[in-house]
């Protein structure tokens, strides 16, 4: 590791022994002094990673089924079980004499159909034409006339007194509804009671969060839960004779009194949020009573506004029969007149047609003759990959179908290893996580590998997530259904400041270590924050600095008295 090094020095032990006895009965005690003997490391920097192993049964990544494209009998195999075959290599050939059958009909029907098509579009007529133009000039007559029918039912229909009759009182009752609404949406009372039920409404919530979040009695909760635990714990030391009888005694009544306090509390709290909820239900129903009888006005204004519209679209469609009859007539004249006027610049309609029917002809048998030569050209069943036949099911004289499997290639090159990970790895790993690989019944370690699946499901019955990691083979050497040992790296950091395992000592929930003084007398004890941990170092996120000695072995005779070290090996 960069910046580490273990260096060894012998510093003997020293012994200081005080003496004194002037004219006293007993001399004063020795006293000594004895440095501890200790292993050092020099602080540094280097990548770090913790890695996690799990072993997975070895399998082909890749299987390619193959089947026939076309239905005819197979009358040649050039392949068998566990041959190794290449992408492109005929497995099997089938009998060609209906597909050649079939595509010189096709190429028949195409080349009749092309000369077909060539008659026609070099074919031409003027009749399209004139069609064309004696279908504008009918329409133009038939528009002109229903446009003048209109305009007279138009006349009468706006002359008619019960229509106007029924709009203006339609407008009165729309006048009678606006007025009325306008005095309800300005009701003061509506607005006091509205603003009472608001006021109500806060205070609920006001209440309800203090109720739910009551320091006190969220504190009384938890002394109480406190006490139980305590009890039974002073329950169970009394049953086996460690605490007297009054010591459980007055651990039940410490329950007992903080169950009262609670309750005390609780009911203060109950009473507050009650009342505060009653008060804003008794608002809310108020709310509701005064909206109701100022809409009283404002529903019958409403009533007869509906009458009124109801009444003048009667009127409307008893009086304008002929109206909407000559509208729809004119409608229909200017939609002829229009399909005319962009009809009259085609020349060649009905050619047209014919010429579209022909290509279309043409079009079918070119796909007829492309399926025919596509269906020809399949009669050789070709591998998709490369690989070992794993299962053969074709033999000469059997009736091939499209979907039905005829052969199995698996392709060895590539080899997957399915691993069960736990759901405390899954946030570290993704599709391109490197894995390292050792596969021992094969003697290969070290085999590159990466992660290309990390079910986000869990398994039901094992409670672990499937990781799927890949590893090439192209040399072959590795077999499917061997067992692999696969290591994942799940945190990595490079330039981390790491102590030796051994040095780092956990006290409670505080992490520290021991280093030397400069002088290499003392040592002194430093909080610290660690990070990665691997099998033999820890990352030290902060506490100590690159080229602090660390104190690795010998660290658990140090005290707080006596702090005197002698480096041994550094």
């Amino acid at each position: 590791m960069t910046g580490k090094k273990i260096m060894t020095v012998i510093i003997a032990a020293s012994l200081l022994i005080s003496a004194s006895g002037c004219g006293k009965k007993n001399d004063q005690q020795q006293a000594e002094n004895t440095a501890t003997n200790v292993t050092v490391y020099t602080v540094g920097t280097d990548s770090l990673a913790n890695e996690i192993s799990y072993t997975g049964e070895l399998k082909t990544a890749d299987n390619t089924i193959m089947s026939a494209k076309v239905s005819a009998k197979i009358i040649k195999v050039n392949a068998d079980e566990g041959d190794y075959v290449h992408e492109g290599d005929v497995l099997a050939e089938l009998d060609t004499t209906d597909l050649k059958t079939a595509y010189d009909t096709a190429l028949a029907g195409y080349n009749s159909a092309l000369a077909s098509y060539n008659s026609v579009t070099k074919s031409s007529t003027k009749q399209a034409s004139t069609n064309a133009k004696n279908n504008l000039t009918s329409a133009q007559l038939s528009y002109s006339q229903a446009l003048e029918n209109y305009n007279r039912e138009k006349e009468l229909y706006e002359s008619n007194s019960s229509v106007k009759l029924a709009e203006q009182g339609y407008q009165d009752a729309l006048r009678a509804y606006n007025t009325e609404k306008e005095l309800y949406d300005s009701g003061s009372s509506v607005k006091l009671a509205e603003q009472t039920y608001n006021d109500a409404v806060s205070m609920y919530n006001r209440e309800k969060e203090l109720y739910d979040n009551d320091t006190s009695l969220i504190s009384s909760r938890n002394s109480l839960e406190t006490a139980e635990e305590n009890l039974k714990s002073m329950q169970a030391l009394y049953d086996i004779g460690a605490v007297s009888k009054i010591e459980l005694d007055n651990a039940a009544a410490n329950v007992e009194n903080l169950r009262a306090s609670l309750a005390t509390v609780s009911s203060q709290r109950q009473t507050s949020y009650n009342n505060a909820y009653s008060q804003m239900v008794t608002a809310e129903e108020n709310l509701r009573k005064i909206r109701l009888n100022e809409s009283a006005g404002l529903d019958a204004a409403y009533s007869q506004l509906v009458s009124a519209e109801e009444n003048l679209k009667t009127v409307r469609l008893n009086s304008g029969v002929a109206y909407t009859n000559a509208k729809n007539t004119l409608d229909n004249a200017s939609n002829a007149l229009a399909a005319a006027k962009e009809n009259i610049g085609l020349t060649d309609i009905s050619n047209q047609s014919t010429v579209e029917t022909a290509a279309a002809s043409l079009e079918s048998a070119r796909n007829s003759l492309k399926t025919a030569t596509d269906n020809l050209n399949n009669s050789k069943i070709r591998a998709l990959s490369s690989g070992y036949i794993s299962t053969k099911a074709a033999s000469v004289g059997q009736m091939a179908s499209p979907g039905v499997e005829l052969f199995s290639i698996k392709n060895t090159e590539k080899l997957m290893a399915e691993i069960e990970v736990t759901e405390s790895v899954i946030p570290y790993i993704s599709q391109g996580t490197k894995a390292v690989v050792n596969v021992q019944s094969a003697g290969m370690d070290n085999i590159d590998g990466i992660v290309t699946l990390v079910n986000p499901t869990k398994n039901e019955k094992t409670g672990m997530y499937t990781v799927q990691v890949d590893i090439n083979n192209t040399d072959g050497k590795l077999n499917a259904g061997m067992f692999a040992d696969v290591k994942l790296a799940i945190q990595e950091s490079d330039n981390a400041i790491t102590v030796p395992n051994s040095a780092v000592t956990q006290e409670n929930e505080e992490y520290y270590v021991y280093t030397v003084s400069t002088d290499g007398k003392n040592a002194e004890k430093h909080t610290i924050a660690v990070g990665i941990e691997s099998d033999d170092y820890t990352e030290v996120v902060s506490g100590i600095n690159v080229g602090d000695r660390v104190i690795v072995t010998g660290q658990s005779y140090i005290t707080e008295d006596n702090t005197a070290v002698n480096i041994v090996t550094e």
